[in-house]
């Protein structure tokens, strides 16, 4: 018998027992969505993070404080990192004078009360420096100006406000560049509003103020320290290896050259990339494999009804083999039977999360969460695959077990 009749003739026993079949195929539709949102929302995720962190440009390099590895602490991380207080102004300028490196700037943060008039709201402060601009592409003014270098050095009680900050203070419409606002009991002026630029990992830039980190650190924090510097490669193809320059001389500094030692941490806008990256592959590859998992209960499923439909069919079984059917027909006809299962399976089970991964991308996209979304097109098809290999692996049992039924005893 050729293949054209063996899968006609499979394709009806799946008819004639509609609801044996669909009973079967639940469970490997159900694995097919779950594997193609899982890849799908994976893929999405990294291409998210690497869309938000490319804001920063590929030649930037990040500096940050940093717990030494061999030191004990009982604090949190954070709360321990917080204590480090020897990432300086000198560090930065010393920095900026390496010959790999084209642009520093230096920041930190804290929160305070803003008031202007009636109108009161904690706001997170931004301090940084002029060089802002030049190492953020997220810093444009939409109204007004950016501080200056001699305002950052002298002090100057000046502040940009974020979108929304502008908008809860000031109300909407209004233009503030000029007035005056009160932080942590201190007097500033306006001088320019930000562009609106969205969230970073669920951070709002609109909702934060930036103002010289000298007038921040001097006056309101009481701190001579710095919590990041930022710096730009000359040539952004060398990130890395500006990178390593930094990690030297910040080593140099400290007289010290074990990195063990080190109370700082260097990372490149690429090496963060890849290491988000990276757990969100992982993460992505533990959900598929629980996904897959219900695939081999869906594949159990599979052949327990090729099972149950072999002891029932052994008089036609029997009939066929007695007409000259070999037991290779026999075995590819069942084989066939549930290959056919799982790539209808696969059919539902892929629209039925193509359905799920529409809505869940444009809700995120209403919503502001994400610009875009896509659905790889590695999702359907890797979830297809584990389908049809279950379909083959769960079927050829049961198949083997028909085409060694004999004529006489099948017909008994």
């Amino acid at each position: 018998m050729n293949f054209i009749k063996l899968f006609i003739i499979a394709l009806t026993s799946l008819i004639k027992e509609f609801g044996r079949t669909f009973l079967s195929l639940l469970g490997v539709i159900v694995s097919v969505a779950a594997i193609m949102i899982v890849l799908s929302l994976g893929a999405n995720i990294d291409l998210y993070v690497k869309d938000q962190l490319s804001v920063f440009g590929g030649d930037t390099v990040q500096i940050e404080t940093a717990v030494p590895s061999n030191e004990d602490v009982a604090l949190t991380d954070a709360a321990a990192r917080a204590q480090i207080t020897t990432l300086t102004d000198d560090d930065a300028r010393a920095i900026e004078k390496l010959p790999s490196v084209e642009t520093v700037s230096v920041g930190v943060t804290s929160q305070a009360r803003m008031t202007w008039n009636s109108n009161s709201k904690q706001t997170i402060l931004l301090g940084v420096d002029a060089n802002a601009p030049l190492t953020d592409a997220g810093v444009i003014m939409e109204q007004g100006r950016f501080f200056t270098d001699a305002e950052v050095v002298g002090n100057a009680n000046v502040v940009v406000l974020g979108k929304v900050v502008a908008e809860d203070i000031f109300g909407v419409g209004r233009n503030p560049v000029g007035e005056r606002i009160r932080i942590a009991g201190q007097t500033y002026r306006v001088i320019g509003i930000n562009e609106e630029r969205g969230s970073l990992f669920g951070f709002n830039y609109d909702d934060l103020a930036y103002v010289p980190y000298t007038s921040l650190t001097e006056e309101i924090m009481g701190i001579d320290h710095l919590a990041y510097i930022t710096a730009t490669s000359v040539d952004p193809t060398q990130a890395e290896n500006t990178a390593d320059d930094v990690r030297s001389l910040l080593r140099i500094r400290r007289g010290s050259t074990a990195p063990g030692d080190d109370d700082f941490i260097v990372t490149t806008i690429e090496e963060a990339q890849d290491f988000i990256g990276n757990i969100v592959g992982a993460v992505s590859l533990l959900l598929g494999a629980l996904a897959s998992v219900s695939m081999i209960v869906g594949g159990v499923g599979i052949m327990n009804m090729m099972l149950m439909s072999v002891e029932e069919r052994k008089r036609e079984i029997g009939l066929r083999k007695a007409l000259g059917a070999s037991p290779r027909d026999i075995l590819i006809q069942f084989v066939i039977e549930s290959v056919t299962i799982a790539v209808v399976a696969a059919l539902i089970g892929i629209t039925i999360g193509g359905i799920l991964l529409v809505t869940i991308g444009n809700l995120a996209v209403t919503q502001g969460v994400i610009s875009s979304y896509k659905i790889p097109l590695s999702a359907p098809l890797i979830a297809t695959l584990f389908s049809c290999g279950a379909g083959i692996l769960f079927g050829v049992y049961p198949a083997r077990t028909a085409a060694r039924i004999a004529p006489t005893a099948a017909m008994r």
